[in-house]
């Protein structure tokens, strides 16, 4: 948009069309670097730049004249157009170019006769501009990127190092959570098993599936489970065969033909015990038919602590 008033108003009208011809490639480039390809776009761009620069030299009417000698100056945009959107290296070639460009027109291109009589009096003075200007801009515009590139990657290293100081710092917090609630898991286990030793055998780990335990406690309040199980089964084993030698010394000292009084131990010889009081009375009843309308009272059991032979049972 700075050039197209010099194209407008100026004596070389190919200015204007090369200025709107890069109004264009501005808009075509822009549509490629939001895509992404900001290589592309930045080619796209620098060529156009220079090629439209180069043009409106190439096509000045009547040949070079004095005022000719700022476009060649305006080439030096192409370098930073190069520098700022395409690899760094790349400067150098840009710069090659136009210098080479420079030095070629102003020794062969056609020249008005003003621009004649400067160029026999001040040629190397004409011809050394173009060359200085492109080499001290190429020159600061390498070590500029280049410098601009170091810093930014000493950026993204602290950047990274800060990142994995964090990332660290929070893997070193969770692992201390995870070893607090480790320990307050064993704990938990260690207190369990310790009341379970106690005999309160109803205890069991409270620990949920979110914790990394869970497992390791649901089976050992599987095996606490079949535990308890067996010491009940175990039990009343005990029960049964201490009931089942009170019901023979009982049966034995009474001669087996009478009615036990037998207290209630909560095990199978109790229903054994019924059927033998059973069977007494209707063996009575056989031997005397007097009695076929009267029931024998059954004695009362005496309760199960009372029993001398089942009192160890009890304190069980």
């Amino acid at each position: 948009f700075i050039i197209i008033p010099i194209g407008l108003f100026g004596p070389n009208k190919q200015i204007f069309f090369t200025a709107v011809f890069l109004t264009i490639i501005i808009v075509i480039s822009a549509f490629f670097n939001r895509r992404g390809n900001v290589n592309v776009a930045g080619l796209i761009l620098s060529l156009s730049l220079n090629l439209g620069i180069c043009l409106s030299i190439i096509r000045a009417p009547n040949g070079l004249t004095p005022d000719s000698i700022a476009l060649f100056d305006l080439l030096v945009f192409s370098e930073l157009f190069v520098a700022s959107l395409l690899p760094v290296n790349w400067v150098w070639a840009s710069a090659f170019f136009n210098i080479t460009f420079s030095c070629y027109m102003l020794t062969y291109a056609p020249r008005t006769p003003l621009f004649q009589q400067v160029m026999s009096t001040s040629y190397y003075a004409v011809l050394s501009r173009p060359i200085q200007l492109h080499l001290l801009v190429t020159v600061v515009l390498f070590l500029w990127v280049v410098n601009a590139n170091r810093a930014i990657k000493r950026a993204d290293r602290a950047e990274e190092i800060a990142r994995l100081e964090r990332n660290l710092a929070q893997q070193s917090k969770g692992i201390k959570e995870q070893k607090q609630l480790l320990d307050r898991s064993v704990d938990q286990i260690v207190e369990t098993l310790m009341h379970w030793s106690n005999g309160s055998t109803t205890a069991r780990i409270p620990l949920n599936q979110e914790n990394v335990l869970w497992q390791v406690a649901g089976s050992i309040n599987n095996l606490l489970g079949r535990v308890q199980r067996l010491r009940q089964e175990s039990q009343l084993l005990r029960q049964t065969n201490s009931a089942l030698q009170l019901f023979y010394e009982t049966r034995n000292r009474v001669n087996g033909g009478v009615i036990l009084n037998w207290p209630r131990t909560n095990t199978p010889i109790d229903t054994l015990v019924l059927q033998h009081n059973m069977q007494v009375q209707h063996n009575e009843e056989l031997s005397n038919p007097n009695l076929n309308n009267q029931r024998l009272p059954r004695p009362l059991s005496p309760p199960l602590k009372e029993n001398p032979y089942l009192g160890a049972l009890n304190n069980e």
